[in-house]
């Protein structure tokens, strides 16, 4: 179905909501204007949009388009400034795949498929799988005191005033970190509601995909051992009821070396309640009160059950079993006091060599290629050859896996994780493959899930092969920015200012954004947080699709005022999932003009945030459209897929792929014809639950919420993104892959 722009939608808050990590997000106001509550969705009023005491009405933003700077324009790349410059034969695949929040996993995909694509951009996702174990290990199941500890106040093990209980939170390892621990998560309300229950919910989620990485099962990927399958999808009261695990499943070196306590499952859940308006409640929230009520069921994580209630008390610390345990001293394996300043080691504690004689700490910053001290395991490193429970078997009387094999082992499902994440390919790909690629990340100052750790790893990793990445502080503002003497809000207007070619802008790009010092009600607003301002959305995904295009050879730019593209939401049948899936689509001005007939387009992929829905997704090409119609950006096709899971009926089991958000208006399952004839089906959302936790991460699952080991036949997201490229390929005039010549560094 295709279907025009309609011109009272508001730009600000199109590209507000679609960007949101979180469907569930729930706001009585939006930072992009006024709204209020009518049903279950948002109206926004039409009068304006404000943010920072900034008022603009729909009309201004278009005006802003019309009124564009006369600058530097992508034809300038490919003008006479290259006529004496040594020119290259480059294959170029005209497709360039993007995504924000959860969609940043789009730099994994692209290293699955590096043949496939020509521009990446992964913006503010949690997608270092590498750096992502450590957070969850270290900071969200951190804090708690040691074993001993506990024991000797196991009389006030629910009392959060007693200090002896738990020794959270946990301090910062790397730059733009937060504190953490177990029993206070770092919350923030920025693109959603990142409460304890986001991220329990988010991590299971994963889990359904990635499998169980925490606890080693080898009769079944997401379960921990010990659990049946029937507790699983059949205990009703799983709070009243946990799960209890006991010897030999409950062995923990740190907190269980003899198996003498159960472990239990738990309950856990958001409790505080306060006026979000404020930054002390911000700073409120996030913490678990043992006093209240908890209703949430926790069932992937195990805790132990010290004083036999069966309940996890505030003091009581949840276990990882992920792997042996090692001594993060690098590669030289060797702890600073001991290194000889020559790369080796001294048998005798060596005295005035400085913190540091071999130079091998690791720091993000200044020293990324460190690996004493990278909460990595790296051959040379000393580790326990005792298996993942990290008990010997002399003092467990169990033989774990990996125990005594001689080689450090980790959880097979989070090493099969590593194989496939982002910064493996940037350490084992040729160069070649390397240089013909290029990659955009950015990150928030203030991003709750840490984003600046995790998008400076990758950016490291290339930096190591000697990849060029360029870092900018902010798009504005600042002396290291993209553009230091524009705002926040008229940046927008200047992007033709803006020289993308990799000699002065950068091949590769980084972006940290956010102002360090920011007001209070900026940063309520959301400066420098996981989605952030609302010009900041607009300037991270602007910058982006400008320089992508810009990279592109023989682009079709016109500045004809145009700017009515148009939207067409559709479906096929995906071998990958077996059942129909919907994707949206949206055409440049004057697609279907007679005049354009013969005119390709470069394809970009914009993959969405946590639980998004395509057809939501689409609305940010109301930009993009503006932009072109006024020569900003060259011509292109948007491709919006679906993020959100399928969903199964409750009673027959059917599942379906093709539903709107929340199980709405779907697709009959085994429609196989075009879209047009694929009727509604006859089915309710109320009849229907989703299959895991709202997004699918784009990849291929292990499994479904009720561990269906089978359900991985038909989860196949990854290859399902595929199915629906090829669709978009066979029906619209995208630009097919061939070699170019072009100058030699383009």
């Amino acid at each position: 179905m295709k279907r025009p722009f309609e011109p009272t939608v508001i730009v600000f808050w199109v590209l507000s909501f679609i960007t949101l990590s979180c469907s569930k997000a729930e706001s009585s106001k939006d930072i992009a204007g006024d709204a209020k509550e009518t049903g279950d969705s948002l109206e926004v009023l039409p009068d304006a949009v404000s943010y920072d005491d900034h008022t603009t009405s729909d009309e201004d933003v278009m005006d802003s388009f019309t009124s564009l700077d006369e600058g530097t324009s992508s034809e300038d790349l490919f003008e006479t400034q290259f006529e004496d410059v040594a020119k290259e034969k480059r294959l170029f695949t005209y497709k360039v795949i993007m995504g924000v929040s959860m969609g940043a996993n789009a730099v994994n995909i692209a290293s699955h498929y590096p043949d496939r694509f020509d521009v990446i951009g992964a913006m503010g996702g949690y997608v270092d799988f590498r750096y992502l174990t450590h957070v969850v290990a270290y900071f969200l199941l951190g804090g708690f005191c040691p074993m001993e500890q506990i024991l000797d106040n196991l009389d006030s093990i629910n009392d959060p005033t007693n200090p002896n209980v738990f020794c959270g939170p946990v301090k910062p390892t790397m730059p733009y970190e937060w504190e953490w621990s177990f029993n206070k998560f770092h919350y923030d309300n920025s693109g959603g509601h990142w409460g304890r229950e986001f991220y329990f919910d988010v991590i299971e989620g994963f889990q359904f995909a990635a499998g169980n990485m925490l606890y080693y099962n080898e009769e079944h990927p997401l379960l921990p051992p010990g659990i049946s399958l029937d507790w699983w999808n059949n205990e009703q009261d799983k709070c009243a009821h946990p799960a209890v695990v006991s010897y030999p499943y409950n062995i923990n070196k740190e907190y269980n070396p003899e198996g003498k306590y159960n472990l239990i499952t738990f309950c856990d859940g958001d409790t505080v309640q306060c006026d979000e308006s404020s930054l002390e409640c911000l700073e409120k929230k996030g913490a678990y009160e043992p006093d209240k009520p908890h209703h949430v069921p926790v069932r992937f994580l195990l805790a132990v059950d010290y004083n036999g209630n069966m309940k996890r008390d505030y003091g009581e610390p949840v276990v990882v079993n992920a792997m042996e345990r090692f001594e993060d001293v690098g590669t030289d394996g060797c702890p600073d006091p001991f290194e000889d300043g020559k790369g080796g080691c001294s048998e005798t504690r060596v005295a005035n060599q400085g913190d540091d004689p071999n130079h091998d700490n690791f720091d993000l910053m200044n020293n990324p290629g460190g690996t004493e001290g990278d909460f990595e395991y790296e051959d040379g490193e000393p580790f326990e050859d005792f298996g993942l429970d990290g008990v010997p078997e002399m003092v467990s009387g169990f033989k774990d896996y990996g125990e005594g094999d001689g080689v450090f082992t980790m959880h097979p499902n989070l090493e099969a994780l590593f194989e496939q994440d982002a910064r493996t390919f940037f350490r084992r790909a040729p160069l070649e493959t390397l240089k013909r690629m290029t990659f955009y990340f950015d990150g928030g100052i203030r991003d709750a899930i840490h984003a600046i750790p995790v998008m400076m790893h990758l950016s490291n990793a290339l930096k190591l092969r000697g990849i060029e990445v360029r870092e900018y502080d902010d798009f504005t503002a600042t002396d290291n920015s993209i553009l230091p003497c524009a705002t926040c809000d008229d940046y927008i207007t200047r992007l033709k200012d803006i020289d993308v070619s990799p000699r002065i802008f950068g091949r590769n790009i980084f972006v940290r954004y956010g102002d360090p010092d920011a007001s209070e009600q900026a940063i309520l607003q959301g400066d420098g947080k996981h989605v952030g301002l609302v010009c900041q959305i607009l300037n991270r995904v602007a910058t982006f699709i400008y320089m992508a295009l810009n990279r592109l050879p023989n682009p079709i730019i016109k500045n004809d005022g145009d700017i009515g593209g148009t939207v067409i939401n559709t479906s096929l049948w995906s071998d990958a999932l077996q059942n129909r899936v919907r994707y949206s689509v949206a055409l440049p001005p004057g697609y279907d003009y007679e005049e354009n007939k013969d005119e390709y387009y470069p394809l970009v992929i914009f993959l969405p945030g946590h639980g998004v829905g395509a057809s939501d997704m689409i609305q940010s090409s109301l930009l993009f459209s503006a932009l072109m119609g006024q020569g900003v950006l060259p011509r292109f096709i948007l491709l919006a897929p679906e993020g959100q899971c399928c969903y199964v009926h409750k009673q027959t089991g059917q599942r379906f792929c093709g539903c709107e958000m929340g199980g709405k208006d779907c697709l009959d399952n085994q429609c196989k014809g075009p879209h047009e004839t694929c009727a509604i089906a006859d089915v309710s959302s109320s009849d229907l639950v989703q299959e895991c936790n709202g997004g699918h991460f784009f990849m291929n699952h292990k499994t479904n919420r009720w561990g269906d080991e089978s359900a991985s036949e038909v989860m196949r997201f990854e290859d399902a993104l595929f199915d629906i490229i090829s669709d978009v390929e066979a029906k619209f005039r995208v630009r097919q892959p061939e070699y170019v010549e072009v100058p030699v560094g383009f």
